[in-house]
């Protein structure tokens, strides 16, 4: 017999990452590979501006789920949303602005990563996509990198690990490590900055000349739709063990 639909958890999914793979995920381009989606946010709805949906499919059912994984019983409620889930998909974070104090940016791309892992692990959900970010140390110590971002992101990637670690029998996890997103991203309501614009041919050309690994290739830009491919690619693989990071 052939893979079961799967049953999809997306954590951050009223964010521009977030909103672009609970929007393919319930598309006809994966017709088949998912039977349910649940979007976890804070606001609980879908994105603000998501990519073109039309054509989401009515066999897909896609609900949303308001919760705030910071929140004193966080854990506990989204272990409840989790149940039954074959993947979660962790798409929470906070962009690398300069002026944002360190803790916030900790806590917002790591702690915040860490808890639904921790909860996904009690729910006993076998799969964990982490959308994280390419990043290098020489990124952070030229200040193109906010320090609190980096150990943020990397607290993720520990957390991830430590989620497959811990039951490697029946667990597996795959972090992505897009460079730069570009897409339409909301800033305000009814508003949208075309990103692409301006990231596209930087894309270009640093795919061109980037050796794989280098600082280059983690400075060059990727569409969201292509990161939301990888992320619900990655979810839906059938027999998968172990912990896998993906450079994008």
């Amino acid at each position: 017999p052939g893979q079961a639909p799967a049953r999809v958890v997306v954590v951050g999914a009223s964010g521009f990452v977030g909103g672009a793979i609970v929007n393919l995920a319930s598309s006809r381009r994966v017709c088949g590979r998912i039977a349910s989606v649940l979007g976890v946010s804070r606001s609980g709805t879908a994105a603000a501006h998501p990519s073109p949906s039309s054509d989401a499919r009515s066999d897909v059912s896609t609900t949303y789920l308001a919760l705030d994984v910071l929140a004193p019983r966080g854990n506990d409620e989204l272990a409840s949303a989790l149940e039954g889930a074959t993947a979660v998909i962790v798409s929470v974070g906070f962009a690398p602005l300069p002026f944002v104090a360190y803790d916030k940016q900790v806590r917002m791309n790591g702690e915040s990563n860490k808890r639904v892992l921790e909860a996904a692990a009690t729910a006993k959900v076998p799969r964990a996509v982490l959308v994280n970010a390419a990043m290098a140390e020489p990124l952070v110590s030229l200040g193109v990198v906010p320090r609190g971002y980096y150990d943020g992101k990397i607290m993720a990637r520990e957390a991830a690990r430590a989620f497959v670690d811990a039951e490697p029998a029946t667990r597996s996890a795959a972090v992505l490590k897009p460079g730069p997103i570009h897409g339409w991203r909301a800033v305000a309501p009814g508003v949208a900055l075309p990103l692409s614009a301006a990231m596209v041919p930087a894309e270009t050309v640093l795919r061109a000349v980037a050796s794989p690994g280098s600082t280059l290739a983690d400075l060059t830009p990727v569409s969201v739709s292509r990161v939301a491919e990888v992320a619900i690619e990655q979810a839906t693989r059938d027999g998968v063990t172990g912990y896998e990071e993906f450079a994008l």
